[in-house]
């Protein structure tokens, strides 16, 4: 991925009512709802068809101007007997864009989200048990999310668990994040046993002022053939509060911590966010003010870059962001993975009924470890990644504006701008002054 296309997405929204559950994840604003009907009178087997159309132009100034077009297209069964379903999806995702070739580059045909759940209720208990590739939404989406971003979406092989009762809820999953493969090296045959990523939440909901989710995460990475001494084993213990004390005024707060190796050193990290976000209504108009930060750690790099990659004295500390929905949550432009980065972000919210609402935030950006890299969504260094004498936080400011118009329900038009001004240290590690520019049109349409 360029730096014009971030495979990220965007974090969950709250929902338009209070309620003492979490939000709906991100995934609900372009999913279908499925046709269904029902075959034989009695015990009867509940078939649904489903299908959605995704496709977003975007263009970028960060030096060369470029451009690119990503469409994905799924089509879906469901059928549903007593307490079983099995899902099916095909989706086929293709990119164009600013290349001298006409033809789509890295096109897919494959299986979107297809699996097979158990699912039941008794009295207050009610619960899932999940298998299969399927969406994951958890928190804010900061560590996992869908990441309806990107065309692909971001979608886990993996065995997940559901449980509520009452203001009780327990949440466990397993995913196989890589197959187990073997390799040989100059000297040995390694046989890895796959990268695994384990999920816990335990949630606790009393009232709409106040919920609470405690978090476990873990993360095992293996070799492969191109990394032969690489290995990472991350655990991430983690907690959010949030709710409405009062009508229109909601907060949230998350924190994390990890520990673990890193590629054969101590892994030691944390990071934490937190919004504030007051709305208040005169008839079928929304207006909000939010109010957010954000904070991760990140290593102190001794060397040049030119000498290869960041010298940070034997401790990793730069914050794994494991697999959230990245895009949108540090800026539309896409400057900053969560990693090393402190934002802060106001900016008002406008919505009309549930057909038109606008956004205007503003983002102070900075690195939280002068001397640190600074990684964009994707993964890759922005400018020259960093500079060991640097003692300048700040590296910009964005100001972000987004639309979205829902003319009929089936239909989301969204189209967006971000403008990325440098500043402080950002000038001399993207090498350039200018402004960032970086525009779309996303239109979706889901039955």
């Amino acid at each position: 991925a360029g730096p014009g296309e971030s495979t990220v997405a965007p974090a969950a929204e709250a929902p338009e009512t209070a309620t003492n559950q979490p939000p709906e994840p991100s995934p609900g604003r372009f999913d279908p709802r499925p046709i269904e009907w029902q075959l034989g009178a009695k015990d009867a087997v509940t078939v649904g068809l489903s299908a959605s159309y995704w496709i977003r132009g975007e263009a970028r100034e960060e030096g060369p101007a470029s451009w690119q077009i990503l469409h994905r297209a799924r089509l879906g069964t469901r059928l549903r007997y007593r307490p079983l379903t099995l899902a099916v999806e095909i989706q086929d995702v293709r990119r164009w864009g600013s290349e001298t070739s006409l033809r789509a580059t890295d096109p897919s045909l494959g299986l979107g989200r297809t699996y097979l759940e158990l699912a039941g209720e008794t009295g207050k208990a009610e619960g899932f048990v999940r298998i299969g590739r399927q969406s994951m939404s958890y928190g804010n989406e900061w560590l996992i999310g869908a990441a309806m971003w990107n065309p692909n979406t971001q979608l886990l092989d993996g065995v997940r668990a559901h449980g509520e009762y009452g203001m009780v809820s327990l949440d466990v999953a397993g995913v196989l994040t890589a197959m187990p493969t073997r390799f040989e090296t100059e000297t040995e045959t390694i046989q890895t046993s796959g990268d695994w990523l384990g999920i816990a939440e335990l949630g606790i909901h009393p009232h709409q002022a106040f919920a609470l989710d405690a978090y476990l995460l873990t993360h095992d990475r293996g070799p492969t053939a191109e990394t032969a001494g690489l290995h990472r084993t991350i655990v991430s213990p983690g907690a959010r509060i949030y709710g409405e004390p009062l009508p229109g005024l909601r907060y949230d707060i998350e924190a994390y911590l990890q520990r673990g190796r890193w590629d054969g050193r101590p892994h030691r990290a944390w990071a934490g966010a937190a919004s504030l976000r007051y709305q208040s209504k005169i008839g079928a108009t929304k207006l909000s003010v939010l109010a957010a930060y954000a904070i991760a750690s990140g290593s102190s790099c001794s060397n040049d870059p030119e000498q290869g990659s960041c010298d940070d004295g034997g401790v990793h500390r730069d914050f794994f962001a494991f697999f959230g929905s990245r895009h949108r949550v540090l800026g539309y432009a896409d400057m900053f993975l969560f990693t090393n980065v402190r934002d802060l972000q106001i900016g008002p919210e406008l919505a009309v009924g549930k057909w038109a609402k606008a956004e205007l935030h503003y983002h102070l950006l900075q690195l939280n470890n002068p001397r640190g890299a600074w990684i964009r969504p994707n993964g890759s260094l922005v400018g020259v990644g960093w500079d060991p004498s640097n003692q300048r936080r700040t590296v910009g400011h964005e100001i972000d504006l987004r639309l979205r118009f829902t003319p009929w329900w089936p239909l989301t038009i969204e189209p967006g701008y971000a403008l990325f001004l440098p500043d402080g240290a950002g000038p001399s590690l993207l090498g350039s002054k200018a402004p960032i520019h970086f525009g779309y049109l996303l239109v979706a349409a889901a039955f």
